[in-house]
């Protein structure tokens, strides 16, 4: 399991293929790459991403804790390494084939995304996160022509003579080991989507010790060997992998509607990483945010209100986080909408309405017409401002006294004769 990575000084790129036996390949990878990496995390894994999330919502994070986590014991002697709670290297993921018995010495298909040193050391400021995916196979019959088919895809290679006997492949390609630079990892599309396997332990993509059935895999969710006089082939892999406990909440807010009557809803968002926990509680009544289709990490819901009902502040809390974070919106206020901004030369027209359309003589909110910080003017009852003017800003904004606000370019239009 272990892939140490040797020291490497790189002058411009940050992806490297190493054959370590000058072996000629061809690949064709159908991965997807990874979606979105969070900030750096505090307590154990500090320096490095708090999580890594895929194309389909999971977020993965250090696996540093437990039987099912393999990283690098901790050097007591070095401040760094204690702090982030490894050694030399630590995985948020791994995928490695576990081949059936024979002929060869060593076969090895194996994808990572690793934590590591770009000079082997924990060092602040030397670290990095790096994409692996690395073929070994020792003791093949012939130079082939070998294609192994993985769960990303394909690649082709001319094994060359191998020093103890047959012929080998040696190949390893990492994506991203540049000190620093924590988005490039994302680009491999060896990487994305995570294999998990199935019946994986909960909070986990995988026990990391014993092979199992995977799904997840793009091209399928077995790995194939195959060439002159042999096939060889897997539907099992060893998965390390621990679903994130930290995506936080990012961008949480609320605002409301409300009938003439006096009944609305609140409606509620926020941020986080995906397959998460977040609700929203309005009052006494607590309800599920729901992931948005097509918006993977963005949640939302629309809670109802009765006429008589208080429904500030609203608490958004992710449940799913080891920290439960929440964020309470002290005032949540209306949507306002411009509908149309114009100026003919003497008058600015300017048309707008709240989300709350409770008359203004039962509570209903105000609205004004402003240039900056300057007040123009104030809507009527039918939502509508004509401001006698020879000069027409060339922006506005609509404030209402519930506290929503918007701004629109003002249309210069041509009089009526």
């Amino acid at each position: 399991m272990r892939t140490m990575l040797k020291h490497i000084v790189l002058l411009a790129s940050f992806t490297l293929a190493i054959c370590l036996s000058p072996v000629a390949y061809a690949q064709v990878i159908t991965g997807e790459g990874l979606l979105d990496f969070g900030p750096i995390a505090d307590g154990p894994g500090g320096l490095f991403p708090s999580w890594y999330m895929d194309r389909s919502g999971v977020a993965l994070e250090a696996c540093l804790d437990g039987p099912r986590c393999t990283p690098d014991p901790i050097d007591p002697a070095n401040p760094v390494s204690v702090a982030v709670g490894f050694g030399a290297e630590a995985f948020y993921w791994v995928a490695d084939a576990e081949f059936p018995a024979s002929s060869l010495r060593v076969a090895q298909v194996l994808f990572a995304l690793e934590l590591a040193w770009a000079a082997e050391v924990p060092a602040i400021g030397d670290a990095m996160v790096f994409s692996r995916i690395r073929i070994r196979l020792f003791g093949l019959p012939s130079a082939g022509p070998w294609t192994v088919t993985h769960p990303y895809g394909q690649h082709e290679f001319t094994a060359d003579p191998d020093p103890t006997g047959g012929f080998r492949v040696n190949f390893t390609d990492d994506v991203g080991i540049v000190a620093g630079q924590f988005g490039q990892a994302m680009t491999a599309l060896h990487t994305g989507p995570f294999l998990r396997q199935v019946n994986a332990p909960a909070g986990f993509l995988g026990n990391a010790v014993t092979s199992g059935l995977v799904t997840g895999g793009p091209n399928g969710n077995s790995a194939t060997v195959s060439g002159p006089g042999l096939v060889l082939t897997t539907r099992r892999f060893i998965i390390q992998g621990k679903l994130a406990t930290n995506g936080g909440i990012q961008g949480a807010r609320a605002t409301y509607s409300r009938n003439p009557d006096g009944t609305g809803f609140v409606n509620a968002r926020a941020s986080s990483i995906g397959v998460q926990r977040i609700v929203a509680d309005v009052g006494a009544a607590r309800q599920r945010l729901i992931p948005i289709a097509g918006r993977v990490g963005v949640y939302s819901a629309s809670i109802p209100f009765l006429a008589t009902d208080v429904f500030a502040p609203v608490t958004i809390r992710n449940l799913t986080d080891a920290s439960r974070p929440f964020r309470t919106i002290a005032t949540v206020p209306d949507v306002v909408t411009i509908e149309s901004a114009t100026f003919d030369g003497t008058t600015l027209v300017v048309s707008a309405s709240s989300s709350d359309l409770l008359p203004r003589a039962q509570g209903g909110p105000r609205l004004d017409v402003f240039s900056g910080p300057q007040l123009l003017g104030r809507l009527n009852a039918r939502g509508i401002s004509r401001l006698p003017t020879i000069v027409s800003p060339l922006r506005v904004v609509v404030r209402s006294s519930a506290g929503g606000t918007a701004s629109a370019r003002v249309i210069f239009i041509t009089p009526a004769p």
